[in-house]
């Protein structure tokens, strides 16, 4: 599969003479319709990020370039810790492609401290999405100041819209933490905690209904079957409302194109929902490594077509999406004729 990768990686290259500068990562787990381990193989059991409780799985790591071109993806076995995957692609990027220049988009659970001084090590910038409250109080303090938010960037979304978002940046260990401020995101925010407010009501009502984790929904007890809503922590939540934070080590981007890179960090989830969905990668059916090394193979190749048809049908001006580019698919059909016994 490595040879494949390495190909279809060069003729991306060369089709579209694309400077790869940005690579977007981030890792999947594909399950399978079976509980049944089997001891050193790939399938194992793990945290699902499909909600799939005791189903075996495997780790699928991938690399996309701004125009969702394929990189490179890797396999790792169903119990291992996402963030461990990292170093195995990084290198590869290195050793397998000849890659010097590159700047990693990843969000923050791909990116650990290690992760980061190894990006560095390797002579890579970085953009990640931050834990905001996990940062220092007096970071967060900075970050949180809405008066503090005195730059604006506006972009156009998919449907031509004009987004605002206000900014603001601090320096912290030798790198540049960016804190955005979205009155959509914000209003989103509101939204889901009232949401979670309706149900506290319902449960204040009905103690019995507990087991549902009073703590997500506002609740602290006061002693047995004895609950209250928690204020406090109502009031920590809101002033986090419709703020994002994003750390660089860049010295080559503006603020600006560290924020638009990093709001295309969206295409490696659209390019995993085709794999999973349209491509149909999962749920497995195959039992040996081998097996399941060579269905991911054929579906990264097939993915790979789907996207040079894409790029190269909207090269000039968009005119295709991936849905209607999918019907337009699905009525093709191939059929054997016989003439005179001879196909």
């Amino acid at each position: 599969s490595m040879l494949i990768q390495k190909q279809i990686f060069q003729t991306g290259r060369d089709l579209f003479n694309q400077q790869l500068d940005v690579v977007f990562y981030d890792v999947t787990t594909l399950y399978f319709e079976s509980e049944i381990e089997q001891e050193g193989n790939l399938r194992q059991k793990g945290f699902g990020k499909d909600g799939k409780i005791g189903n075996t799985q495997i780790l699928f790591c991938m690399m996309i370039d701004a125009h969702k071109q394929p990189i490179g993806y890797r396999i790792f076995k169903g119990d291992t810790f996402e963030g461990h995957t990292f170093k195995n692609a990084l290198d590869d990027l290195k050793k397998e492609f000849n890659i010097d220049k590159v700047i990693v988009v990843a969000d923050r659970g791909m990116l650990s401290k290690s992760n980061i001084e190894l990006t560095t090590s390797k002579g890579y910038e970085f953009i990640i999405g931050e834990r905001l409250k996990s940062l220092p109080a007096a970071i967060q303090k900075n970050l949180l100041d809405r008066s503090a938010f005195k730059n604006e960037w506006i972009y156009k979304d998919p449907d031509d819209q004009e987004v605002r978002i206000q900014y603001t940046m601090m320096q912290h260990e030798g790198k540049t933490i960016i804190a955005t401020y979205s009155a959509k995101r914000a209003a989103k925010d509101k939204h889901d905690r009232e949401d979670k407010l309706k149900i506290a009501e319902q449960l204040l009502l009905k103690p019995s209904l507990m087991k549902r984790k009073a703590a997500r929904y506002f609740l602290k007890q006061e002693k047995e079957e004895k609950y209250s809503l928690d204020q406090d922590k109502v009031n920590h939540q809101e002033k986090y409302d419709g703020i994002l934070a994003i750390t660089t080590n860049t010295t080559t981007l503006s603020i600006t194109e560290v924020l638009e890179n990093y709001k295309q960090l969206y295409k490696i989830e659209h390019t995993f929902r085709s794999f999973k969905g349209h491509l149909e990668m999962r749920p497995m059916f195959h039992w040996t490594d081998k097996r399941i090394e060579g269905h991911i193979c054929l579906c990264y190749i097939a993915y790979t077509l789907l996207n040079y048809v894409l790029l190269k049908a909207n090269q000039k001006k968009k005119t295709l999406t991936e849905a209607v580019l999918r019907k337009l698919l699905d009525h093709m059909q191939l059929s054997l004729l016989k003439h005179n016994d001879n196909q």
